[in-house]
């Protein structure tokens, strides 16, 4: 059973410091009176001994002296004596240390009700020192003193209800006696007390009032309570939003080395809510922390690495960092340790380590991890080739809402690999995906019930799935769309909108063939590298609405390549291209508004679009979405397939 310790055990020691004077009088007055027989001697003899003091000027040390006369007070039934005696048969001055005589000498103090003797008695029992450890008499013994007003006693009988221990577990009397302890100005009453009002244990819920606790051991130096109040004025919780006031408090915690402090302090400087991310300020409290161990510092340091964020961008310090925070299990640097080593990044590329560290990331619930881990099943990638392992993990990503596991597991199910075939499963997956959104799996949608698999053939329902995927874009679909219209099965026949979306899905070939001479230019790959040139054929694709030019259009806008340098311009065409769902599009558009590049500053719409990235897997995005939400940035909230 945990041991439970005393929150002021000064208080145990109180007696070996204080005693009675007996005004001017001289230590050989004093020893007379007690060699006399004078119990108040005798007690004021051994005090003096102990402390070496007397009426201001020094006495020699002489702890066997001072025990021989607490013992002929204590003998005499001086209460103050036998709980001091207790004291030092306990901490071993002046005699042979024994927890026995202790107890009996503290029983004898308390029975004549000394509280905090009865204090003391209590936590031998509760700990088991010189007597067998009974919970029942330590809390009969801490409700004495607590009776008496004694405040450790009080605090420690909260303890005692809120573990069970001794007494039957009540939240509501253990905030009962920790109030009459904080009332009393204990510090870690007054922190107690505020954890129970965040929790809403045994007392209505309120931020405002544990922020009130909190405080007031803040004030007094109390390490946690002045994290814990850094953390509410971060987020506004109990108290007005103030991030100067949080990184005060937060600065009052790191600057006594506590790692969570320093890291957290980094966060809200990357984050930058209120001037701005500030890199430098960032880094600095990032490696105070990880040069302690933090694991949460270390995956930090990472992405600054990765990402170039006030530090030259260095992929083998990104893997280095990840590593360190990932041997912690510290599950996004897991995740991204593997992407390292799949893509050879900052490290020899090596499927075998990333499937090793995607698995460790899985095994913790991580869905990106575990869509990731599917595929390196189902390709046999750095583990061996297995269908029915593929399934597994790619399910266990579906059963969270992730899009792209949905329509996997959907396929594997309509062939029969690793699994039974079974059509019904198949479409009941697919449909999942489609849903949220997915143009591939509204497509697919459109084929089960063009051909009933797994459902009842439907013309009708078939082109109402093509038209979904077809106004994503969806060339295939559009095709498909335009055959219907053309043939009037499962719609109106009408040559029009035949040629509409007949049209449309030309269109959308001769937009890729645009994109990829675009590609080819500012690449130059078989031709003269030319990035004007690549600009016009992204242009052409992207007013045909392709995605993917539309992203390419935006970046040469960011970077001035081929172009004027215009943000407003890249913003346009960022958004076209993530409204289409284009992942990367996403990130970079949140990142325009998270800045105020080309756009108003609008955290809201910073972490809309950070959040559509990550829910497609994007790494970066779903980092930069958590640690906004941490620096209380934005209120856009996270669905279930997001990124960790």
């Amino acid at each position: 059973m945990q041991r439970l310790m005393v929150p002021c055990a000064i208080v145990l020691m109180i007696a070996l410091f204080t005693y009675p004077c007996s005004g001017e009088e001289s230590l050989s007055a004093i020893r007379k009176k007690a060699e006399k027989g004078d119990a108040e001697a005798q007690y004021e003899l051994g005090g003096i001994y102990l402390n070496g003091r007397l009426n201001g000027s020094k006495v020699e040390i002489d702890d066997a002296e001072a025990v021989k006369w607490y013992r002929k007070a204590a003998e005499q039934r001086v209460t103050a004596s036998r709980y001091t005696l207790g004291v030092m048969y306990e901490t071993g001055r002046g005699i042979t240390a024994s927890d026995a005589e202790a107890v009996k000498w503290y029983r004898k103090a308390a029975e004549q009700g000394d509280s905090v003797a009865q204090l003391a008695l209590a936590m031998m029992y509760l700990n088991g020192q010189g007597i067998l450890p009974n919970d029942t008499e330590a809390a009969r013994w801490f409700q004495k003193a607590a009776d008496q007003g004694d405040a450790c006693a009080c605090y420690m009988l909260g303890e005692m209800y809120l573990r069970g221990r001794g007494v039957e577990k009540s939240d509501a009397r253990a905030v009962k006696w920790y109030r009459k302890a904080a009332e009393q100005g204990l510090t870690v009453a007054q922190y107690t007390l505020g954890g129970m009002y965040e929790a809403g244990r045994g007392v209505k819920k309120s931020d405002a009032e544990a922020a009130t606790w909190y405080q007031r051991a803040a004030d007094k130096g109390h390490t946690n309570a002045q994290y814990k109040l850094g953390e509410m004025y971060l987020m506004g919780r109990g108290v007005a939003p103030d991030e100067a006031e949080a990184i005060k408090w937060y600065k009052r915690v790191a600057g006594k080395g506590v790692a969570v402090a320093q890291y957290k302090l980094g966060v809200v400087y990357e984050a930058g809510r209120r001037v701005g991310p500030n890199h430098a300020e960032a880094l600095k409290w990032y490696r105070q922390a990880a040069n302690q161990g933090d694991a949460g510092a270390q995956y930090s340091l990472g992405m600054m690495c990765l990402n170039g964020w006030g530090v030259e961008q260095n992929d083998t310090e990104a893997v280095s960092w990840f590593q360190k925070a990932a041997v912690q299990s510290f599950v996004q640097a897991q995740k991204n340790l593997a992407t390292m080593y799949e893509a050879g990044k900052g490290a020899e590329k090596s499927d075998t380590e990333a499937a090793r560290w995607y698995k460790r990331a899985a095994e913790k619930g991580d869905t990106i991890a575990q869509y990731n881990l599917a595929g390196m099943y189902f390709t046999g990638r750095g583990v061996e080739q297995s269908d029915a392992e593929a399934v597994k993990w790619y399910r266990k990503a579906a059963d969270k809402g992730y899009v792209d596991a949905q329509f996997n597991v959907g396929v594997m199910v309509e062939k029969g690999r690793g699994i039974e075939q079974n059509y019904p499963e198949a479409v009941k997956w697919y449909r999942k995906a489609a849903v949220q959104g997915d143009a591939g799996a509204q497509y697919t949608m459109g084929r089960m019930y063009l051909n009933g698999l797994g459902v009842e053939q439907s013309n009708t329902e078939a082109a109402g799935w093509y038209h979904k995927a077809a106004d994503q874009g969806h060339a295939i679909a559009q095709s498909k769309l335009g055959d219907m219209y053309l043939t009037g099965h499962g719609v109106e026949k009408d040559r029009n909108e035949a040629f509409k979306w007949c049209e449309r899905a030309a269109d959308a070939a001769l937009a890729d063939t645009r994109y990829d001479t675009g590609d080819m230019y500012v690449a130059g790959l078989g031709v003269e590298q030319n990035d004007a040139k690549a600009v016009r054929r992204y242009q052409q694709a992207a007013d045909h609405g392709h995605a993917g030019a539309q992203y390419a259009l935006g970046e040469m806008y960011s970077n001035g390549r081929g172009v004027r340098q215009n943000d407003a311009k890249a913003v346009k065409w960022y958004q076209a291209a993530a409204e289409q769902g284009h992942v990367d599009a996403q990130y970079r558009l949140a990142i325009m508004y998270q800045l105020g590049r080309g756009t108003d500053r609008n955290d809201n719409e910073a972490l809309k679009w950070y959040r559509k990235a990550a829910d497609q897997g994007d790494v970066n995005a779903g980092n930069t979405f958590d640690k906004m939400l941490q620096a209380g940035r934005g209120t856009e909230p996270r669905n279930a397939a997001a990124m960790q």
